[in-house]
């Protein structure tokens, strides 16, 4: 069988990639709109450092919900936008439910909005849903109401996506992600919850490797697999023969995830020294450098390949014209953890290899720490 991987997240990927390296051309800032059934950020994509990225997070959410409201004051916003769904931008929502989440309000939040879940609007359903899952109320509060809704035609998809945000979680939680894997119009946000669970996840390790036989969510299984640990080892050949296709996206995913499974093996770091090499996208190199930096000391032997990349850098070419989409607003597919919409720019080797070479010479410096500022001894 072929493989292409994960065709919506690759895609996805690729888009915020060229965005990105857009942005930092023009210094515009795109704004982008967090998808409804994912909670786990609430980002401004900025270019310009880190510090200017908290720094304006802080100021929104201190313009919408207030920086000295009391807690009744938080968890009031918050239930009046469920209630109305009235908004003064995209991401109020959102910005009230990780205020809640962050001032950690969700066990005082969470009984009043559980009882929204029966409001004759299906919008105020929809939108606690959602804020269960993002609010960080104690699993054993919010789990049994969620579950009870999972069959709910209206509510199953935001519902799955919530439990898998839940934590602590329970089997209870893992069997119904299981359930959602098996049903096509939830099966990526079974799979998305599914990530981050760890070996509580174990029962699921069957129909994951199932799903590493399909494009639309073999990274999304990966992933989970990953994350799952030793425990998945069984998924162990059929990474393998995913680290080993055409597809850098797939291959990276695979690679990482046998780290977690097998640790570093010569397989995995032979695998990601492969990845080091250019192939007309930046995110395999600069993802498998900094995994090599991860394994440490272990993956010396792929010294000379990041080495490789910092002594020659790409030659320097002409602009090429952009692309008829460029500088036009494009929609994505609806994915847990990433925007709906964005400004699609234009990426070339020139805009990607300063990160590419900031990940190598940090990699060398993890492998070999005696190494200098130009990555030799």
């Amino acid at each position: 069988m072929e493989f292409t991987c994960d065709k919506m997240y690759r895609e996805v990927d690729k888009a915020k990639f060229a965005r990105t390296q857009a942005s930092t051309v023009s210094r515009s800032v795109p704004f982008s709109s967090l998808v409804a059934s994912n909670l786990r950020t609430f980002s401004i994509r900025l270019t310009i450092n880190g510090a200017a990225r908290l720094l304006l997070h802080l100021s929104l959410g201190c313009l919408i919900v207030g920086c000295s409201r009391s807690k009744e004051q938080r968890v009031d916003t918050l239930l009046a936008i469920i209630k109305t769904g009235a908004v003064r931008g995209p991401d109020d929502f959102y910005i009230a439910v990780q205020d809640v989440q962050l001032a950690g309000l969700g066990n005082l939040a969470a009984p009043r909005i559980i009882n929204l879940l029966d409001d004759d609007d299906l919008g105020v359903r929809r939108r606690s849903v959602i804020a269960l899952g993002g609010i960080g109320a104690d699993g054993p509060l919010v789990i049994p109401p969620l579950l009870a809704r999972r069959h709910d035609p209206a509510l199953r998809g935001l519902v799955i996506g919530a439990l898998g945000k839940v934590r602590p979680t329970n089997d209870s939680v893992i069997e119904a992600l299981i359930e959602g894997a098996k049903d096509k119009h939830v099966r990526l946000a079974a799979f998305d919850g599914l990530r981050g669970m760890g070996p509580i996840a174990r029962k699921a390790v069957p129909v994951l490797i199932e799903a590493l036989d399909s494009p639309e969510y073999n990274s999304t299984a990966a992933n989970a697999l990953g994350d799952i640990g030793p425990e998945a080892r069984d998924a162990i050949p059929r990474l393998r023969k995913m680290a080993t296709t055409d597809d850098d996206f797939c291959r990276i995913q695979a690679a990482r995830a046998l780290l977690k499974i097998e640790g570093n093996t010569d397989f995995v770091v032979s695998a990601l020294i492969d990845l080091l090499k250019w192939n007309g996208w930046g995110y395999p190199p600069r993802e498998a450098a900094r995994t090599l930096g991860d394994i440490g000391p272990p993956a010396e032997r792929a010294i000379p390949a990041l080495q490789e990349i910092l002594d020659n850098p790409p030659e320097k070419k002409a602009t090429p014209a952009p692309p008829p989409a460029a500088g036009k607003t494009s929609k994505f597919p609806f994915l847990p953890g990433n925007p709906t919409s964005g400004t699609v720019g234009v990426a070339t080797l020139d805009d990607a290899y300063p990160r590419i070479r900031a990940e190598a010479l940090e990699a060398i410096r993890k492998i070999r720490p005696s190494a200098n500022k130009n990555g030799r001894d």
